[in-house]
């Protein structure tokens, strides 16, 4: 089975999977899936708006099926020929992400989770689709989630993950370019590569409750591990989210969140993040075990490009399903 089928039989089982869930919702009200209240992340009478990126400390079961697409800003690719500038050169490029995620509660305070994040970018003009090709890089990761502390309005938790990662690239520039350089086609020269690698990582997650209204999450992510260079390194990543929810005050089930995610992942060696994310979100809040939602990234990084470092905004839309046990 090749990368694409693997793909698009994660995302129907997936689909199948939320879909059961969302029947159960709605049949089996008195069932083991609604013993509790209050399922969903909750502080105080304070219902949290998680992202795809800040997910908080909470150690209930869920599962979450996000997916989206997203473009770059056009960018501006001067080309030097004999000493001559060519300009008016421009390319773009297109990114694709699934992202499927199951946690189980084990205890009050421990919960374990299994994801899988896939993102896709390819270049969607001539000259970016000949400079960057396409790039395929997905992760899975397992992990630990434990609650450290817990008072009526502030959670603190812990987490333990370990991630697989695979990066999977076909490029044509630097693959005639090689062949262009040893006057032929070496062994060592492909043009279709694929690395693995894999990290660990301890991340802190907290949650605190203003009012009923809004609230506020955070993170502090710690790894260490291998990179698609071959080599280690040390990775960092933090982020903030403040929500509001409109149910409790305008009896609105609606609710908004906005927050920052930054990190020092290389674009390069790894395609699951980008360094600076400005986070939106639109939920809908009127129900304690299910969860409907779209967030919007703002990605800001560098990327280097024909020995060119070009900055690249990009916008990311994503439409996300949660259902809490």
């Amino acid at each position: 089975m090749n990368l694409n089928s693997k793909i698009i039989t994660i995302a129907f089982i997936s689909l199948l999977i939320s879909s059961y869930c969302l029947v159960a919702q709605e049949t089996k009200k008195g069932s083991l899936l609604n013993q509790t209240e209050n399922t969903k992340p909750e502080l105080d009478g304070h219902k949290f708006i998680t992202s795809s990126l800040i997910k908080g400390p909470f150690v209930n079961t869920f599962f979450r099926l996000s997916s989206g697409v997203g473009s770059s800003s056009n960018y501006d690719l001067p080309l030097e020929i004999e000493g001559v500038e060519i300009k008016g050169l421009y390319g773009q490029l297109t990114f694709g992400a699934l992202s499927v995620e199951y946690q189980q509660n084990i205890k009050n305070w421990l919960a374990f989770s299994a994801s899988i994040d896939m993102r896709g970018r390819l270049g969607s003009q001539t000259v970016s689709l000949l400079t960057e090709g396409l790039n395929i890089g997905y992760a899975y990761n397992f992990g630990w989630l434990v609650k450290a502390y817990e008072s009526r309005k502030f959670m603190l938790s812990a987490s333990l993950l370990i991630s697989s990662n695979s990066l999977t690239e076909f490029n044509l520039h630097d693959f005639v370019e090689e062949i262009i350089q040893k006057g032929g086609i070496t062994p060592d020269n492909k043009l279709v590569r694929t690395t693995n690698f894999t990290a660990g990582m301890i991340d802190l997650r907290t949650a605190y409750a203003l009012n009923r209204t809004f609230g506020f999450l955070g993170k502090l992510n710690l790894g260490y591990g291998e990179a698609k260079s071959g080599k280690n390194r040390g990775y960092f990543e933090t982020g903030i989210l403040i929500d509001a929810d409109l149910d409790p005050k305008l009896n609105v089930p609606i609710g908004f969140s906005l927050g920052y995610d930054w990190n020092n992942f290389n674009q390069e060696e790894i395609t699951i993040s980008n360094p600076q994310n400005i986070i939106f979100k639109v939920n809908y809040t009127g129900r304690k075990d299910f969860d409907l939602g779209v967030e919007m990234n703002a990605e800001f990084y560098s990327q280097r490009i024909l020995d060119q470092d070009i900055s690249l905004e990009v916008v990311f839309v994503k439409a996300g399903i949660a259902y809490f046990f």
